[in-house]
């Protein structure tokens, strides 16, 4: 029997070719951006959770959240579903509680498929970007010498400028990266307040992990977050 495929596997959609290339980039980048203003928001924020390491290192964290809960949905769907019509119809025990009981997992299903979908949107912008940046640095210099390369701020603007040839393109190519983040986390949002307010699941579901969740800290976060990257990306072409 065949193992089944998870719903997310950040790692398996890019070139193997190109790995080694999206991982430094992403490592060089991100300790830049800690040292112009990234650290210093993070540290606003103890309470969160933070991930400074390579683009994919950070998603295979987030898959490790994720995966369960795909298979969580279809669980509930399969197994679920039919016992409710069959309540509903009065073709089993027909009380009202374990109708309730059963609408309340169906309804988190739906939650959770939706928070699924969004973030595996953000997943394909994620892969998309970095694939366009490898490529780009492979276009730029071989492959003997591309990890040193990478090290060097100047060429990674570079190499985004010619992915990005004008702060437009930058600003326009983010911007719509940064919306399926923030629909990915509005839908972990919905997910965690779903899980406090129902009266099934909250007595179901160990809450322990959600009740220390600050929705508003959390939505403050993403935004200061988008706005440094931002600012960021400005002043690649600021000498422009």
């Amino acid at each position: 029997m065949s193992e089944k495929k998870p719903f997310i596997d950040i790692e398996s959609e890019f070139d193997p070719g190109l790995i080694y290339v999206v991982r430094k980039y992403s490592i060089e980048e991100t300790k830049w951006q800690m040292e112009h203003g990234g650290q210093e928001l993070l540290d606003k924020y103890p309470d969160l959770e933070h991930d400074n390491k390579d683009v994919i290192a950070s998603w295979k964290k987030l898959e490790a959240g994720i995966n369960p809960l795909a298979e969580t949905a279809a669980q509930i769907n399969e197994q679920v579903l039919p016992k409710l019509g069959s309540l509903v119809l009065g073709q089993s025990g027909n009380t009202s509680e374990t109708i309730t009981r059963s609408q309340a997992y169906l309804d988190f299903a739906a939650i959770l498929t939706d928070m699924l979908e969004k973030y595996a949107a953000s997943k394909d912008s994620v892969v998309l970007h970095h694939t366009l940046i490898a490529k780009a640095a492979l276009n730029l210099v071989d492959e003997s010498t591309a990890l040193k390369k990478l090290e060097e701020k100047e060429f990674r603007d570079k190499i985004y400028k010619s992915v990005y040839p004008t702060l437009e393109a930058a600003i326009k190519s983010q911007t719509a990266a940064w919306e399926k983040v923030g629909l990915a986390n509005h839908a972990y949002i919905t997910y965690v307040l779903f899980l406090r307010t129902n009266p099934v699941l909250s007595k179901d579901v160990d809450m322990s992990e959600y009740e220390k969740e600050s929705i508003g800290r959390r939505r403050s976060f993403l935004e200061e977050q988008r706005k440094l990257a931002e600012e960021l990306t400005r002043k690649i072409y600021e000498d422009e």
